[in-house]
């Protein structure tokens, strides 16, 4: 894409600092709209251990912001989902 040459479908994400930067030009997907919902999984057998429950509210922040920021497009739940806690 740098070179000038053909084009690509990436996540805005991807592409943020070379948009910002002036290196690339991104353009909106309208029509078609093109969505896609994003699911954190774990086993059925194990579920989430100690250490995923520690970045889940560091990975909730951490999207929330890209959101905000405009980064990504796209919105939270209303009420955050815990998943049940594995025994340790």
């Amino acid at each position: 894409m740098r070179a000038g040459l053909g084009f690509t479908i990436q996540p805005y994400g991807a592409v943020a600092d070379e948009v910002d930067e002036g290196r690339l030009r991104a353009m909106r997907i309208v029509d078609p709209s093109i969505t896609r919902t994003m699911v954190l999984v774990t086993s059925t057998q194990r579920g989430f251990d100690l250490p995923a429950q520690v970045l889940l509210p560091t990975l909730r922040e951490t999207v929330s912001e890209l959101i905000r920021t405009g980064r990504w497009v796209g919105q939270l739940p209303k009420r955050p989902t815990m998943p049940p806690t594995s025994k340790i």
